[in-house]
């Protein structure tokens, strides 16, 4: 929310209107999920690490649930953050992930 003009901002706005947001967002995501995978014992549910062999449909519906739903936020430092709900990308001793989306990752070259 925009305190000064209370207004919801919109995600692609957060982002600068880049034209492919969510693609770059679900990228992004994915890979951190991997990344963390790579490393810890309890996983997110995706990859090889899934629960189920459609795990890429799945979370094409909580992505587009972030675009529909705005479960997004900024944190103190003005970073935008995606938030999952607990279950929704893993176990629910992982609580309700979060992201901080670099900005850099919307920068076309």
């Amino acid at each position: 929310m925009d305190q000064k003009e209370r207004r919801i901002i919109p995600l692609s706005e957060m982002v600068g209107n880049h034209s492919d947001y969510m693609n770059v967002i679900k990228k992004y995501i994915l890979s951190e999920m991997e990344k963390h995978n790579a490393s810890q014992e309890m996983k997110y549910w995706v990859g090889k690490d899934a629960t189920n062999e459609n795990w890429e449909k799945d979370m094409d519906m909580v992505f587009a649930a972030i675009e529909e739903n705005r479960e997004y936020y900024l944190n103190k430092k003005g970073e935008l953050v995606i938030a999952f709900n607990k279950y929704e990308v893993g176990p629910g001793a992982m609580g309700s992930p979060e992201f901080v989306i670099p900005a850099s990752i919307f920068k076309t070259n």
